[in-house]
């Protein structure tokens, strides 16, 4: 009976160990056809579409937001955009994500970019429009811009869990050559102090406490 009564408690704490929270969001780049491609450039100066599957585990913030470079030495960090989930939230009420898009846009009279990001549910979508990112001057600069995920060979899927809490999970990234070109871009190099990134914004998304924010 002893030996029945363990595999029995054992198998108790393997069921309850099933019933915990485990949610977890997969975030990739989304694939575009020819046709998409060019209705997003011709909406805004450059857009960034990325799928998304799962859900975030309860307690916990997922933000989006981006951080500003200059000469590879971090200058500012702007949080642009959060979705919670209560650490009591029943599973059934929670949302399935499926799309995160992030938007740049000039304004006409000045040398700034205004940003939306859009989060896509299944129940509907968030958003947060007009966020500002100061001083952008491309006169006699090169630019570029793109997927995080197409330039690191290793990086096919970023997955956010427990185990992530405020780690920038970095997604994308727009910059200003100082001298009007570019070598390949490469993560490690642009975040330290250099000399070939006049301007750079990096992208993220990031899971963080409710509790600690």
């Amino acid at each position: 009976m002893k030996l029945f009564n363990y595999i029995y408690l054992v198998a108790f704490v393997f069921i309850l160990a099933g019933c915990s929270e485990d949610a977890s969001l997969t975030l990739k780049d989304a694939e575009l056809t020819g046709n998409e491609e060019i209705l997003f450039s011709a909406i805004a100066k450059e857009t960034y579409l990325f799928d998304l599957e799962g859900t975030i585990p309860q307690g916990t913030e997922m933000t989006v937001g981006v951080d500003y470079y200059e000469f590879g030495e971090l200058s500012e960090e702007n949080q642009l955009f959060g979705v919670s989930r209560a650490i009591d939230e029943e599973s059934e009420y929670t949302d399935d994500y499926q799309k995160l898009f992030i938007m740049m846009e000039e304004q006409e009279y000045s040398s700034n970019v205004m940003l939306d990001v859009i989060l896509n549910t299944e129940n509907g979508s968030y958003s947060t429009y007009g966020s500002e990112l100061e001083g952008i001057n491309l006169q006699d600069r090169a630019y570029s811009s793109g997927s995080i995920f197409l330039e690191e060979e290793d990086l096919d899927e970023i997955i956010l869990t427990n185990e992530t809490i405020n780690e920038k999970q970095y997604i994308a990234r727009y910059i200003i050559s100082a001298d009007n070109s570019f070598r390949s871009f490469d993560l490690e190099h642009a975040t330290q102090p250099n000399q070939d990134y006049e301007f750079l914004y990096l992208f993220y998304v990031q899971l963080q406490d409710i509790d600690e924010n």
